[in-house]
């Protein structure tokens, strides 16, 4: 008895085509996230899909088409609906990442909610004028200008930084202002102190002083 190996062949292709590949292409375009569903999960969803999809796909050839279903346009209709499937679980993927890019790069431009302190013009104050009057009005603005930005932000992720040593730096600047007319400012420890606590409060060291 000979063996019809082309035709067996055939028939395990027809069945996995019918039973299989377009549920399981549908499965990956209604659930495009592996995470979501398990694999066991998904390979039974895949045998459903394909059993509902090759329903529909046979009434819309014979009733909107109305076209003779034969073996050919079935597999013809299998195949598209595949493709459209995996079409739209790829537009998916690529929906995502160029969402999840968009996300990035405004995360990375949002900048002006950040508070901070420029040391340029800081240092600049700083090495001029020995931190008194001037270098206290100016942390004052950066200070009052950051609260102002924190509180019209709503937004939860913006970072912000620990207003707590600056306070502690305003304190120690008035203290030492109102000192001044009774002693004498030792002007490096003066500079050295005001150095560290900025360096605390940044986490940046100043550059040195030309």
């Amino acid at each position: 008895m000979d063996i019809d190996i082309i035709g067996i062949v055939r028939a395990i292709v027809g069945i996995v085509l019918i039973t299989f590949v377009p549920g399981f292409a549908l499965s990956w375009a209604i659930f495009p996230r592996s995470d979501r569903v398990p694999l066991v999960n998904r390979l039974a969803l895949s045998f459903v899909l394909s059993i509902i999809g090759v329903i529909a796909t046979v009434l819309f050839i014979d009733i909107v088409l109305g076209v003779e279903t034969t073996t050919g346009n079935i597999v013809i209709a299998v195949i598209l609906l595949t493709v459209l499937a995996a079409v739209a679980w790829k537009v998916q993927i690529i929906f995502r990442e160029s969402k999840l890019k968009a996300g990035i790069d405004e995360a990375l431009r949002a900048e002006q909610n950040v508070i901070t302190i420029d040391l340029a013009p800081l240092w600049n104050l700083f090495a001029s004028l020995r931190g008194r009057n001037a270098l206290i009005n100016f942390l004052e603005r950066k200070l009052k200008g950051g609260i102002d930005r924190a509180h019209r932000s709503a937004d939860k992720n913006v970072a912000t930084i620990d207003l707590s040593p600056l306070r502690n730096l305003f304190a120690y600047l008035r203290g030492r202002k109102a000192a001044q007319s009774d002693e004498k400012v030792d002007a490096e420890s003066y500079e050295e102190r005001i150095t560290t606590h900025i360096t605390g409060i940044t986490g940046t060291k100043c550059p040195p002083r030309k």
